[in-house]
């Protein structure tokens, strides 16, 4: 096949962090074309591994002022290694996950969690730094719903678990709009952001309606009769009230 670049270098990441999930902390690759011709080229791919290292100490730099979500024993909790585990790349992301997901329950949506690595090459340790940029807590603004021509807003407002003024959070407003889907009453829900200050966003939630009349039929036979059909039809959603 052709030379894809792309493929090229998401091969070559994918090689340097699987070393990196096995302790190899420092590992490099490097790519060489050794021949080209009509049907392609060939690749030798380098690999210096060096030498493996464990987890030493860690720490987290909060930046955010007056944030205090950040320490004691909860900390430890948002930590996915242990002091003497070897290293491996992915403990680090996930526990970058962690600390940012704190982050945005609690309405900092933007902050970002950035590592910063110190090396002891005496015990082949890595001692790991989490630095949190600062940034500004967000609130909701303004709730809005489109789309619900024949579905009341309190319909959907009821099932939305968040205020407006409220800190936005991102796990409560995943939960809100399944809620919302769980009506039932719904064919597509999608939420839209809209931030209209530094500190302040819109929540906008587009419905679509879906049929809510569903029908029963019940076939009837009376001896010396001719059959009889009975028809009833049931509203879910009466009068917009979601009922």
């Amino acid at each position: 096949t052709g030379y894809n670049v792309n493929q090229v270098v998401n091969g070559i990441e994918s090689l340097e962090n699987y070393y990196k999930t096995q302790g190899f902390a420092k590992a490099k690759t490097e790519e060489k074309i050794v021949s080209s011709n009509k049907d392609g080229v060939d690749i030798i791919i380098f690999i210096n591994e060096g030498k493996k290292y464990y987890f030493g100490e860690y720490g987290i730099v909060n930046n955010i002022p007056n944030f205090k979500g950040l320490e004691g024993e909860e900390v430890k909790k948002l930590i996915s290694f242990k002091e003497g585990e070897g290293f491996n790349i992915a403990e680090i992301q996930r526990t970058k996950y962690n600390i940012s997901d704190i982050l945005q329950k609690e309405g900092y949506l933007s902050s970002k969690v950035q590592e910063e690595y110190e090396y002891d090459e005496m015990q082949n340790k890595v001692n790991i730094k989490f630095i949190i940029t600062e940034t500004k807590r967000m609130y909701i603004g303004k709730i809005n719903f489109f789309g619900n021509l024949k579905t009341n807003d309190e319909v959907i407002r009821r099932e939305f678990i968040l205020s407006e003024g409220d800190i936005y959070d991102t796990s409560k407003i995943r939960r809100s709009m399944q809620r919302i889907r769980n009506l039932d009453i719904f064919g597509d829900v999608q939420l839209k952001e809209e931030q209209i200050s530094e500190d302040k966003v819109n929540i906008n939630i587009f419905v679509e309606e879906g049929r809510t009349i569903s029908a029963d039929v019940a076939l009837g036979y009376d001896f010396g009769s001719d059959f009889s059909i009975t028809l009833k039809l049931n509203e879910s959603n009466l009068f917009g009230t979601g009922i």
